[in-house]
Order: C-alpha cells, then structure tokens, then sequence
C-alpha cells in the first residue's frame, strides 16, 4: 500500500522531515482500514488461531478512551469497493497469493501475521459502543479523506505513505509516530497541565523546505516513479539508468534513487513537463498508453474527487445526509443500485462486500490460517453467498453470452479463494434464485417489501433451522445458535464435538469475565454477592453493559431480561444468576487456556486440524452476517468479541481432546450446580437434539495409548461421550427442551495488509 520506500526515507530523515507535536484539543480525520489493521499488530494481539475478538475490542476502547481524554475527536473513513476500472486488480490479486502463502507459512510454525477476517466487524463495533462517528466510502477513500481534513484544518492520521504527496493544510500524522501512551505536559501559558498523545507531525511545506530547489507540485511525479499500488517503477528503468546525483551516495542504497529522482525534478516546474522528458526513455510504441497510465496516477493525487461530501455528512445529520444524496452507482450491466443500498453501505450498515458483489460481480476470500491441504473454509458457507448473490444479481440479470455452458460474469460471481495446493483460484459461483419453501428470492429493490418475519424465514431456510428452534433461544443467541447449527452440519471435513463443546464453553467464558467486571465496576451494590444464589432484578438491571451478545442498537441489553427463563435459552441471564464465587472459581480454572499463548515454531507448529475447524465456523458467521445485513438485520447481530476467542478455542479444544471424559471435564471446570453448567446444558442438549448423532468427525478421545490397547479404549472411550456424562444432576431438570517474503521486510506493519 502506498508509495515504494517513501516511508523508509522519511523515517530515515525523521529529524528533518517530522515536527514534534502535542496532539489534543483537535478534530483527526482517520484512515479506518488502515487504523484497524495497524492496531491489531500494535496492540499484540494472537491471530495464530482465528482471531482474539474479545483482546482486540477491549484493547481498541481503550484508544478512543485515550482520544477522549485528551479532547481529541476522531472521525473514521472507511474504504468501500474496488473501482469500477480495475486498475488495482494486479495488486488485489498479489496480495491475495502473498496471503495464501503466508497463512500456510504461519499453520508450518513460520513468523507472519494476518488479519483474522472478523476484526473489520468487531473494529466497528467499538466505533458503536464509543458513539464515534464513521463513513464508508464508495470505493478508496483517499481523496475523500484528503478533502474532508483540508475542509476542518486538522490532521490526517494513516500509515499510507500515499498521504506523504497530498498537500493536507492540518499536516499527516504516521500511526507509527504516535506514542499512544498519555502525556499530561504543562501549558507554558497558563501553567496547567493538560492530557495529550505525543506525535511527528509531517507537512509537504516540510519537504519543500528541507529540498529547496524542488517544487512540491511534482511530488505525484516522485510517487509515480518509485510505484504505487497503480503503477510498477520498473516500467522506468531506461530512465532512471540515466540519473545522477552528487549527494545520494551519502545516503543507504535504497534511498539513493530517491534522491536522485529529486535533483532530476529541481529542472522542472510542472509535472506535465517531467512527464514529457520521461516519456522519451520509454518505446514509442508504449508512450500514448503509458502517458494515459501516468496520468491518471498523478490526477489520484491533485484532482480531489468525491461521491459525497463527507463534511455534510459529519456535520449535520448522518441519516438525513445520506437520504438527500442523489449519486448515482451503476452495477455490473448497468443497472441503477435503490438509494437505500447507497446509504446502507456508505453509512457502514453493509459490509463493502454487497458493492463489489453490484459492481464488479467479484469476490476475494481472505485466506485464514487453517489445513491447506482441503479446500478452502469458505466452501463450507458457500450456499450462504449463493442466495446472496441471487438477491444482489436480480435487478442487474443479463442473458448469458456463453452459448456452450450458459456461465459469464454476467450471470455470475467470480469468487477469488485458494485451492488445496496454496495456489489461488477463481470459480463463477452460481446464484441461487428460489428456495423450496420460501419461493423466489427478491432483488434489492424489492426487500422494502419483504416483512420482517418473511426475512427471518429466509434466513432459517438458508441455515436449515426451523422457526421452533429459533423461538428457544433468547434474541441475542438466536442467530448464532443457528450459526452453529449450520457449521455443524455443513463443514467438510467435519468438525469434532471437542470444537463444538469448546465454542459453547467459550461463549460462557466470555459472558462470564465481562459480568466480573460489571461485579468490579459496581461492587458498592453487591456487597452480599457471595453469600447469594442470585442477585436481584433491580441489580441486574443497574449492571447491565452494552457488552451482551449482540447489538446494543437492537437493545440487547434489556434482552435476556425479557426472556422467559422457562423456554428461552440466555447466557446473559444465566452469569448474572451466578454468584461472584461461581464465576472466579470458574474463570481461574479456565484462565490457562484463556490467557497462556504457547508460542508457535517449526518444531510445535499449528495443528491445522483444531484451527481449520474454527476457520469453517468463522467462515459461516461472516457470511451469515452479511446475509443478515442485507435483510436489513431481522435478527439481532452477533458480537464476536462476545463469544469468540481463538487462543481459548485453540486451547480448550486440545484439551477436550485428551480427556477420556470430556464433559465430565467441562461440567467441573463450569462448577456443578452452577447456573454456567446448565446453561451449557441446555445449549449442548438443544442443538445437538436438532443436528443428531451423525454430524460430527469421529475422533479418538483421551490420550495416546499403546498399540495393543489403543482400539479397544478408543471405542470404550468413544461411546462413553456419546451417551454424554455432563452433570446428571442438571441433565433434566434444568433443560427447556483457523520461505518467502510475502511484503515489505523494511515496513513491519506491511504484513498486516495481505488482506485484499
């Protein structure tokens, strides 16, 4: 992402380059792709094992925490689809294929990292849960991002060395010269102290300053020769042969052309004509398109276009702006998108996936770390896509321009995902277009017509879950209930129970620390909390936080309470009923799965078996989640700090492995009696009454045994987890019936950007 080496230069040539500044009392307009990626590498957060959600948002609040202290109003924009144009298709697609090899690098104990493909949905959810204000952008929000700082006077805070060119009048701030650590410095006027970040300020006036004779209007000339995500340096070759420059042997080796592409542009004072003197090292026959090449880079960065005006947006009513757009946004044949999917996606309702799906017919799956060996996770959630694909595709049909096997792009999808020999392949996915009892799908501009009950229909035939199976769990657990039930049945390979007790037991673990930390947070009104079985309904309600299991726009937290305890299945309720013992006791015996990370090597590599089961299940949600956005949010929306920790999963599934009596394990580990264990009960008893007996990968359980004995006690073993031997006591009574260098080695946050 961004200009080839420029950083490097800056960061080498920061004491010139860069002005020490308090940053406080001010608007920042932030990169929110690029902040997301970088604060997931920045803040140590595990991403071997799918994901740690749960670290990730509380790590993230604390940030905005930190902005909010120091009067410091961020504003986040986000990028939306690919252009329309192609032209970053090359670099989309490297990426793609760096990712690939780099998730199976990592599964082999290799060092890299990726971005878990959850992170963009829980990075928006503490947007949500902090009232800070965001934007999506129609495609790459760079100029828009530009124009919106430049309209404030403030700063733009990203690590794409693309905002180096631009001539932002706040300055540009790198992620990677924030010191996110508070300072409380003294106001030399008035004595006081005040809350700030320290930063490294960057102006272009800065770079004119410190290169005299060098014009900053050719800047976008230094960003097309050295590269970008547009265009390739090496198409420049002749011309840089002919460089000089007496002081770039001073420099390192990779900055030298730099600064001879400097002293070259003192001769020039539009970037026109440096364009015209370039082109004549280039080959006749490749100068018209070459020249219309460069030029449409250099117009990325002087010619600040816009879809919308993020200022109005930001600075009147969000919903009121996005309803007075006009703008237009064309899909694949030429179809005119309904206004209320233009606001949905640019208002963030709608993951940019539905505006790549409209516009280009394409998708890329990002990669996890999982077996590559099989096909892909995403196979397993690939009827979900089809019916989505046949509701975004209807208003946009076209009839079929291949005669022979009636499939084009037209028609279909062109889904980018790996095959089982890490290499990257593309299929044209089908639509599916009716379902069996819901009849035929609408497009976009039909939804608005749809019932909110028929949309709740379509999801549970999609998952295969009946409506009396939704009806036993409370509104936050309802679709992920139905989540699991799908991984379950559709995962090839199978998934093994151990992956389907941990993720139960992970879902309680999680509900569990955030209500020790309302028990913390309010320990005045519960200072009986150990001597009690329960805690009144007056105490529930004054503990409530917007951390429950789903979105707090739906109202989750009132939804446990309003569940009836009798028919509806609510983890929520069921933490808040157990005593502040029950849950210590609980978390200390769980905390070594929890918090203990073993390190990841060569010699104790990834067991692809445990992660590729989590990847499938991952894989489910996210298109589960889209599908449910696109319906425009029937159901409430799934969290997935709430109940999703990859290290835990990664951890509790070896460890439900090497136990002869697994459930027995976790009914202790959860406390007998306690309101935890009959809660995992009735979740274990309800969902594996609707999957059956058949849905799982048989697995040998305990410990390794000798040869001669290791038949025998594998089945005596195998079918005493069969017959389950959870808690007897609450078994009736309680029950409502995821070498080569794959990015730049001298940008250590570059690996985070694989994602495409």
């Amino acid at each position: 992402m961004g200009i080839r080496g420029f950083t490097s230069f800056v960061d080498s040539n920061n004491n010139r380059l860069l002005q020490d500044h308090n940053l406080h009392c001010t608007r920042v307009v932030i990169d929110g792709n690029n902040f997301y990626h970088f604060l997931y590498q920045y803040l140590h957060v595990k991403h071997h094992y799918g994901g740690d959600y749960d670290v990730f948002y509380k790590k993230v609040k604390e940030i905005f925490q930190m902005f909010e202290e120091c009067d410091i109003k961020p504003f986040i924009v986000f990028d939306g689809g690919y252009e329309a144009d192609g032209k970053k298709l090359k670099t989309t697609l490297t990426r793609a294929k760096n990712r690939i090899h780099l998730a199976g690098f990592i599964s082999h104990g290799g060092r890299g990292r990726i971005l878990p493909i959850l992170a963009y949905e829980t990075f928006k959810t503490v947007l949500v849960d902090m009232g800070v204000p965001y934007i999506v952008c129609d495609f790459e929000a760079d100029s828009q991002i530009v124009k919106l700082a430049n309209h404030w006077h403030c700063p733009v805070m990203s690590n794409d060395s693309d905002f180096f060119v631009f001539d932002l009048r706040g300055g540009f701030i790198l992620f990677d010269y924030v010191d996110f650590r508070l300072a409380s410095p003294e106001d030399p006027q008035t004595g006081k102290t005040y809350h700030c970040l320290s930063v490294q300020l960057y102006h272009i006036d800065h770079f004119a300053k410190e290169f005299p004779g060098f014009d900053k209007t050719l800047l976008p000339v230094i960003a097309v020769l050295l590269g970008n995500d547009f265009i390739e340096s090496s198409l420049f070759e002749n011309f840089f042969h002919t460089l000089k420059s007496a002081w770039s042997k001073s420099l390192p080796q990779r900055h030298q052309r730099l600064a001879a592409i400097l002293s070259w542009c003192e001769d020039y004072r539009s970037w026109e004509d440096a364009v015209e003197k370039i082109l004549t090292y280039v080959p006749k026959e490749s100068r018209d398109n070459l020249r219309l090449l460069i030029h449409r880079c250099i117009r990325f960065y002087i010619d600040l276009e816009e879809s919308f005006s993020l200022s109005d947006f930001f600075d009147s009513d969000s919903n009121t702006a996005l309803q007075q757009r006009t703008d237009e946004i064309k899909s694949y044949n030429g179809s005119l998108s309904p206004s209320w999917f233009i606001s949905a996606h640019r208002s963030g309702a709608i993951h940019p996936f539905f505006l790549n799906t409209v516009v280009l017919h394409r998708n890329v799956l990002l990669t996890q770390v999982e077996n590559m060996k099989v096909a892909s996770s995403y196979s397993t959630s690939e009827r979900i896509r089809q019916v989505m694909y046949g509701i975004l595709l209807k208003d946009d049909s076209c009839t079929p321009i291949d005669n022979l096997s009636g499939r084009s792009q037209d028609t279909h999808v062109l889904e980018y995902t790996r095959d089982e020999s890490k290499n990257l392949k593309k299929t044209l996915l089908e639509s599916i277009n009716s379902l069996p009892n819901f009849g035929q799908l609408p497009g976009l501009s039909q939804l608005g017509n749809i019932s909110t009950g028929q949309r709740v229909d379509m999801i549970l035939e999609v998952l295969s879950v009946p409506n009396t199976f939704l009806e036993l769990w409370s509104p936050p657990l309802q679709l992920l209930a139905c989540v699991i039930v799908y991984w379950i049945l559709q995962s090839q390979p199978r998934v093994t129970r151990y992956h389907y007790h941990a993720l139960l037991v992970c879902i309680i673990l999680l509900q569990s620390k955030t209500r020790i930390r309302q028990l913390k947070q309010n320990s005045r009104h519960y200072k009986h909390e150990q001597e009690t079985d329960e805690v009144s309904k007056d105490d529930i309600l004054s503990s409530t936080s917007n951390e429950g299991l789903s979105d707090p726009k739906m109202q989750s937290k009132q939804s446990c309470q309003k569940a009836d305890p009798i028919s509806q299945i609510c983890v929520q309720s069921a933490c808040e009923k157990a005593t502040e013992s029950q849950l210590t006791q609980f978390l200390q015996k769980v905390d070594k799965h929890h918090a203990k990370f073993a390190p990841v090597t060569k010699c104790s590599p990834v067991e692809s078996a445990i992660t590729h089961g989590s990847s499938q299940f991952q894989a489910c949600l996210l298109d589960c989640l889209h599908l449910n956005q696109l319906l425009q949010s029937p159901l409430e929306h799934p969290r997935p700090h709430t109940f999703f920790s990859g290290v835990f999963l990664y951890n509790f599934t070896k460890e439900l492995r090497s136990r002869s009596k697994p459930l027995s394990y976790i009914s202790d580990i959860l406390g007998p009696k306690s309101p935890m264990s009959a809660v995992f009960t009735q979740m274990e008893s309800l969902i594996s009454k609707h999957i059956g007996e058949d849905c799982f990968q048989e697995t040998g359980t305990g410990k390794k045994n000798s040869k001669k004995k290791g038949k025998k006690k594998g089945d005596r073993k195998k079918t005493d987890y069969a017959k389950s031997d959870v808690c007897s006591e609450n078994s009736d009574n309680d029950l409502p019936e995821m070498v080569q260098a794959a990015c730049e080695l001298d940008n250590r946050f570059s690996c985070l950007l694989l994602d495409v």
